[in-house]
């Protein structure tokens, strides 16, 4: 130990030189230094804990232990970050290195996320941050326009006429009329309107004409007031106008399956003409709209195929209230009749085909009840007629 004490060994080579060439070597690497004063501070304080004390130079003279530093003042390193010299403070170097670049980094570009000692890595992008939000358009409220012609061959399974007045009148089946009762080939022209997913708007317009060759009456009747006897000669003629209106609910819309509810109006008019053998007109005409409900299912075994079945069913009765007059004479309401009686049924059933994405093909077999009657007084009108046939359509959707 004597011996060591005799001249300085090699950790008092190393602590001589170290403050002065330490500090001269900082100044002149700048911010590089700051780092390599740092490994030289703990390479020293690790040579010293391992028990290789410092000593002065001969004739320094001792040094207390807790000071190993040649004067009182503080030891102090070049800061190039915030200028000048700054004096260490009871802190190891290296955090105090780190803190201040941590510092500088933080003024500069905001807080960090990440530890300043590997301040070249990447900075982490949190997941959310790949999370980009676009904008979908919304669904457009008219999906799909589409227009429809068909022809229907209805034959016409019973019709009634009636018009009685002041207590005459019979009703005439002119159903069993010569050729009133064949088939008839009936254009009809529809639209149709998907709004959004769940709701169809569907017109359905037809008009249509049955007339009859010369014919004996088979039954003695009263039509308006004439009278026709049986075997009298007489021809018919029947115009039809209708239009239907009806809001379908998908209630169920999947690929293989198509289930939903119906409303709508039907309008009716119809005009009927008799012309007898010897050159009387008879006539008698009634309009009315029928408000009814129905239900559809429609089935997809295959892509672009359609096994469909639909029904509705309406009816309107419209009571007046005549009220009296000053003279006690009976006056009508608005509705004009004493009462109204109309009913609707419709039933379909067929299959549709598609072809490509816009045009299609239907086959369906149709069947139709409506009647119309109005009774004022003694006065009574009647339009009775039941059609059933086989219809063939065929649609292009846009």
């Amino acid at each position: 130990m004597l011996a060591r004490h005799a001249g300085p060994g090699v950790g008092d080579l190393m602590a001589i030189p170290c403050k002065s060439s330490c500090l001269r070597l900082v100044r002149r690497l700048g911010g590089a230094g700051v780092l390599l004063a740092a490994c030289l501070l703990v390479s020293t304080t690790a040579l010293a804990d391992e028990g290789d004390p410092v000593l002065p130079p001969p004739g320094a003279g001792a040094l207390p232990a807790e000071h190993p530093s040649e004067s009182d003042s503080p030891l102090t390193i070049p800061d190039p970050l915030l200028g000048g010299d700054t004096p260490l403070p009871d802190l190891p170097l290296e955090r105090e290195v780190d803190r201040r670049l941590r510092e500088a980094l933080e003024r500069e570009y905001g807080p960090l996320g990440i530890d300043p000692q590997d301040a070249t890595a990447p900075v982490p992008i949190p997941d959310e941050y790949y999370e980009i939000d676009i904008p979908v358009d919304a669904e457009p409220f008219l999906e799909t326009l589409g227009v429809r012609v068909a022809l229907w061959a209805p034959e016409i399974k019973y019709l009634q006429v009636r018009k009685q007045e002041d207590g005459d009148g019979t009703s005439m089946d002119l159903a069993d009329l010569g050729n009133l009762v064949d088939k008839q080939t009936i254009p009809r022209y529809g639209m149709f309107l998907h709004l959004a997913e769940w709701f169809t708007l569907d017109v359905d317009f037809y008009q249509a004409r049955f007339s009859s060759g010369e014919a004996e009456a088979d039954t003695i009747d009263i039509f308006a007031g004439e009278l026709i006897d049986e075997g009298d000669l007489l021809k018919a003629r029947i115009e039809l106008q209708v239009v239907d209106t009806d809001m379908r609910f998908h209630i169920v819309d999947e690929d293989g399956l198509q289930l939903g509810l119906s409303m709508g109006f039907l309008y009716l008019r119809s005009r009927t003409r008799l012309e007898l053998d010897d050159g009387t007109e008879l006539s008698n005409q009634l309009e009315g709209v029928i408000p009814y409900v129905g239900a559809y299912l429609a089935l997809r075994p295959s892509e672009g195929f359609e096994l469909f079945a639909s029904g509705k069913i309406g009816a309107v009765e419209l009571e007046d209230d005549p009220s009296a007059d000053d003279d006690g004479a009976s006056v009508d309401d608005e509705f004009g009749p004493d009462s109204r009686d109309h009913e609707y049924a419709e039933l379909s059933v067929g299959a549709r085909y598609l072809i490509g994405e816009s045009l299609g093909i239907s086959v369906s077999w149709e069947w139709q009840v409506m009647v119309i009657e109005r009774v004022h007084d003694d006065n009574e009108q009647l339009f009775d007629v039941g059609l059933h046939g086989v219809q063939v359509a065929a649609w292009l959707k846009f």
